[in-house]
């Protein structure tokens, strides 16, 4: 579990890289020790435990926005996801010692076990794949590699480097090839982000606006108004250089979108009937959607987006018609309000071209996002108020900058209280606005590099070598099987 501690470590805000080499180091060493496929996932599910539980930890917030309400919940949040995410690992490691037959065949089946995991939790439970060990290197050049590998496979790549020392006889032997590898990393990372920077002082200006509401008076009808005016007086800030766009955070208007709502009008007056983009929840056929609206000249709807990856028991509760029983001490109506999209997953920003739209957390899907068809950028809108002041918008704007470096694209990212950011497109930041202010960023529009290979082949490559290794394990274990 300590081992599992240190390595959460690795993660933002803290983003010590070597404290999750370590916890992997010794997690595998414990591996390595065990005499049975059930000693493992006992340690694999501790290990597990103690990782998710202090990445994680910032799941707790949430709860605490009400606190008199629902802060009782908190605990069972952070033990629970704690657990089940921990039961994954607590798979990979008995998978890896079933299918080793030394130290290294276990290694080398870890790396490629934990790895599979991650990319299941795309898919499993609606999907939750926070906190990958690839993301430990998001403050270093070692990030831009995803644009060839991916996040999967940079998982492989670092939990394999974090065991190397029981690759071979000599310990030393292993971590000096993970330090050289590592390096390689580092230096073609540096090599990528020493190119030309794909943006210009020349390029079309673009205005994301930050207006810091707190996270319990967002919903108080009491503030709606003076709310709308602070979103308002942002927008309507006088800039240096022409605006062809303002985006808006998640649910910024606490308004249903409506047809000819005289508040789209003032929005468009405010904006100079440049394009707006702004997150608002909307109705149609008695269901509510969470959404992005491009809000044009006079107030038009220009475009719609509707989420499509819904956050569990936030926005709606898991098979809730399916329990045989009704729930009580939860807010049901309102967390099983929302309806997930169908709609195309772009806007147009006039002049600035056409956009991936994002809402919150989607961004932290990879598959999700790569899978889009592919536009002039990405546009997030999310309100990290839910997840309080430390780990848990630190974590979220750096998954969020890994989706750039993997495909090629600039991002914009509109938070209601922060980290709101302007990107490019190896997510490196041009301009942003830290957590706890009100305020606008005017920054030029990033350009999109051509498609990287990542965005191409996707996770085929991982696909191949998770194969190759898990194939070489099972060949190594038929061999000692042989009669001499």
């Amino acid at each position: 579990m300590i081992a599992g501690a240190v390595a959460a470590q690795g993660h933002a805000p803290l983003s010590f890289a070597l404290a999750t080499l370590a916890g992997f180091a010794l997690a595998a060493g414990l591996l390595v020790t065990c005499t049975a496929w059930r000693q493992a996932a006992v340690i694999g599910g501790v290990f597990g435990f103690g990782y998710f539980f202090v990445a994680l930890f910032w799941i707790i917030e949430p709860f605490l926005v009400y606190a008199s309400e629902d802060g009782w919940m908190a605990p069972f949040a952070i033990i629970g996801i704690g657990v089940g995410l921990g039961l994954l690992w607590s798979v990979a490691f008995a998978l890896a010692y079933a299918l080793g037959v030394n130290d290294q065949t276990r290694v080398l089946a870890l790396a490629a076990a934990i790895a599979l995991v991650g990319l299941l939790r795309e898919f499993l439970f609606t999907g939750f794949p926070w906190a990958l060990p690839a993301y430990i290197w998001s403050e270093t050049p070692v990030a831009q590699s995803l644009a060839w590998l991916g996040p999967h496979f940079l998982s492989f790549l670092t939990v394999l480097a974090g065991a190397a020392y029981l690759l071979f006889r000599r310990p030393y032997v292993g971590v000096i090839i993970a330090t050289s590898g590592i390096a390689v990393f580092w230096l073609m990372g540096e090599v990528r982000l020493k190119e030309t920077r794909w943006v210009s002082m020349s390029e079309p200006m673009i205005r994301v606006v930050q207006p810091n509401v707190q996270q319990d008076k967002k919903w108080d009808r009491q503030y709606f108004q003076d709310h709308f005016i602070r979103l308002l007086v942002l927008t309507a800030k006088e800039s240096e250089s022409p605006l062809e766009a303002i985006v808006w955070p998640e649910t910024a208007a606490t308004f249903l979108l409506e047809s000819g709502d005289e508040r789209l009008n003032m929005i468009s007056a405010a904006a100079n009937d440049k394009p707006v983009a702004i997150g608002i929840r909307r109705l149609m056929e008695g269901r509510q959607y969470n959404s992005l609206a491009i809000i044009g000249q006079k107030g038009a709807i220009k475009d719609v987006y509707d989420k499509q990856k819904l956050v569990p028991f936030g926005e709606y509760i898991p098979f809730l018609s399916w329990l045989p029983f009704r729930l009580s001490g939860l807010d049901v109506q309102s967390l099983s309000r929302f309806t997930r999209g169908s709609s195309e997953r772009f806007v147009e920003l006039g002049q600035l071209g056409t956009f991936m739209a994002l809402i919150c957390y989607e961004s932290i899907f990879p598959r999700f996002v790569r899978q889009a068809p592919r536009r002039d950028g990405m546009v997030q809108v999310t309100n990290d108020g839910w997840f309080g002041t430390f780990s848990g918008p630190q974590q979220h704007f750096a998954q969020a900058r890994m989706r750039s470096i993997e495909l090629g694209l600039p991002l914009i990212r509109a938070a209601n209280s922060g980290i709101s950011a302007v990107v490019d497109s190896r997510g490196q930041i041009i301009q942003s606005l830290p957590l706890g202010v009100a305020g606008v960023i005017d920054a030029p529009m990033p350009v999109p590099l051509p498609p990287t290979i990542y965005s191409r082949t996707g996770d085929l490559p991982l696909f191949f070598v998770m194969m190759a290794a898990l194939g070489f394990c099972l060949a190594k274990r038929k061999g000692l099987r042989q009669p001499d």
